[in-house]
């Protein structure tokens, strides 16, 4: 008998260990779909340190998730005008944002009709204001983003826009922009009013939201 032929049910169970493996003996041919469907199932996102084998140019490497998973746009954030707000002509006046819908992962909080940062980056924003007026001979609006520098104790207009309305009635203006935010940085939402006007309450009509971006 030569040294390659082996008796039948002449190796017994589990007798084959790594040491009788030549080294890259393992192939396509030899593995079968249930390497992998054969194993319990993560059923959620895997954790960051969880790691994928692949093939970098030929050569067998592992990856953590950390590095292929993406941007999450975390904190995601959303406060809205729970009541209808009187404004009055003459002034600036905070937006009553008093109802947050929802935030997303963590670095922002809100309270006080304005969110805080605890998380850097570069942020979007978008809000809308919906204005209602009876004054017959029309009225003058600016709506304004403000936002809150911690770092130099500046406080900065952002995407001022000003509307003259011909007559009474209803309007939204809205606006998007993008900014670098700091720790302890803020933002909120005022409005210049040139006559007495109401801003409407509700999700959709005068609201703060943003996410991350980078």
């Amino acid at each position: 008998m030569s040294k390659t032929t082996i008796p039948t049910g002449g190796i017994t169970a589990d007798a084959i260990d790594a040491t009788l493996i030549a080294d890259d003996a393992v192939s396509e041919e030899h593995l079968d779909a249930t390497a992998l469907t054969g194993n319990a199932a993560l059923a959620e996102a895997p954790s960051d340190t969880d790691e994928f084998l692949f093939s970098d140019g030929g050569t067998l490497k592992r990856i953590d998730y950390s590095y292929i998973k993406g941007e999450l746009n975390r904190p995601a954030f959303k406060a809205y005008l729970g009541s209808n707000q009187s404004i009055s002509g003459g002034g600036n006046t905070v937006a009553a944002l008093d109802t947050s819908e929802y935030i997303l992962g963590s670095g922002v909080s809100f309270g006080s009709n304005k969110f805080t940062f605890s998380t850097a980056g570069k942020y979007f924003f978008n809000y809308n204001f919906r204005i209602s007026s009876s004054e017959g001979d029309g009225f003058y609006v600016s709506p304004k983003f403000y936002w809150y520098d911690a770092s130099s104790t500046t406080t900065y207009e952002v995407g001022i826009n000003e509307y003259r309305q011909g007559g009474s009635g209803a309007l939204s203006l809205g606006h998007s922009t993008i900014i670098d935010i700091a720790a302890s940085d803020e933002v909120s939402l005022r409005i210049y009013a040139g006559d007495d006007f109401t801003l409407s309450s509700g999700q959709y009509m005068t609201y703060l939201q943003g996410f991350r971006i980078a």
